[in-house]
């Protein structure tokens, strides 16, 4: 019910997946803007100057001797607070795997080395592929909230806004999104992993938000609207390894404005600013084109079915596969996205 907390997906698929464990369950190259996961103990961000200098103060420092009395002391502690149920015991549960894992960690961190390239982007790429082949991380999150203009530093673009006057904008500096993306998978194409495979080989990715935007504002004319938040609708492109590309899978409505919208659409866009999906038959993979008179969350598309897709596909039991709403049953995953 917390639209800025809540579990991620993320840290579930290091945690529960069918792969051995790696130290931490992920990083990412800045923290979130305004989310904050309840699960996020254990995705660290390492890219840029800030695992630069947790890099260089671990070579300047010496290997955590755990054998030593003091430190056995503190993990009894750890040991004794964790008994109990409550938050309290389960966080000293947390420091205890910590401080058995430290040793090992601190060696694979030590040994990292960051180079220069061409971008950032290409710089995390580097780095998530050390990170994997070392077992340091299971995933890696790149979070984008402003394009620059690669022709022009001086110029740039937040993809949240509002006002009218970066609605306007947004003609110009789409197509750098786009370019962005494409570099993106570009990268991932041509960093190796090894000898004969590139990280786009071993990396299953998704690229998307968490809504699609409005046509526009409500009761402004329409070349002095800006766009609001869209949580009826969204997109995801996703990826890499066990994934079967090239496919859509659903459909939004309204492709044009003489296009006749459910019920149930004008009822929950009465002023008809927002795309919605259309319903989906999950045991044929197709949508569904006739107009509802109802709506069931569960005849949608929806971030839960993306999940436990790949959950699927990193083998999380299904215990642990997310509901499509808190009293529904367990999201279907949509096996025409994986090989």
């Amino acid at each position: 019910g917390n639209p800025f907390g809540g579990k991620s997906f993320i840290p579930q698929i290091n945690r529960f997946g069918k792969y051995k464990k790696t130290s931490i369950d992920g990083t990412q190259n800045q923290s979130l803007f305004l989310a904050q996961p309840t699960n996020y103990d254990s995705v660290i961000p390492l890219a840029g100057a800030q695992g630069q200098r947790l890099v260089e103060n671990l070579k300047n420092s010496k290997k955590p001797d755990t054998s030593q009395s003091h430190f056995q002391f503190v993990h009894q502690r750890m040991l004794a607070n964790a008994t109990g149920q409550g938050r309290f015991s389960q966080a000293n549960k947390l420091f205890s795997q910590a401080y058995k894992d430290s040793s090992d960690l601190y060696g694979k961190l030590k040994d990292l080395e960051f180079v220069s390239l061409q971008n950032s982007d290409a710089e995390f790429m580097d780095l998530i592929k050390k990170l994997f082949k070392q077992r340091v991380a299971r995933t890696a999150i790149l979070n984008i909230e402003f394009i620059q203009n690669p022709d022009n530093p001086n110029e740039g673009f937040f993809l949240d806004t509002h006002d009218a006057p970066s609605a306007m904008q947004q003609g110009q500096f789409y197509p750098y999104v786009v370019r962005r993306i494409k570099n993106l998978i570009q990268n991932l194409k041509d960093t190796p992993y090894d000898d004969q495979r590139s990280l786009y080989d071993v990396t299953t990715f998704m690229i998307g938000s968490e809504f699609s935007r409005t046509m526009r504002q409500a009761n402004l004319p329409i070349d002095q609207t800006g766009t609001d938040h869209n949580p009826l609708c969204n997109s995801f492109i996703v990826g890499g390894k066990g994934i079967r590309c090239g496919q859509v899978i659903g459909q939004s409505d309204y492709q044009s404005s003489g296009e006749q919208l459910s019920s149930v659409h004008l009822n929950l866009d009465p002023e008809k600013k927002k795309f919605m999906g259309k319903r989906f038959d999950f045991s044929t993979m197709k949508t569904i084109n006739t107009l509802p008179s109802s709506f069931e969350l569960e005849d949608y598309i929806s971030m839960p079915n993306v999940t436990n897709s790949l959950f699927s596909l990193f083998g999380v039991d299904k215990e642990y596969h997310w509901k499509t709403g808190r009293f529904t049953d367990i999201a279907p995953p949509l096996p025409k996205l994986l090989k």
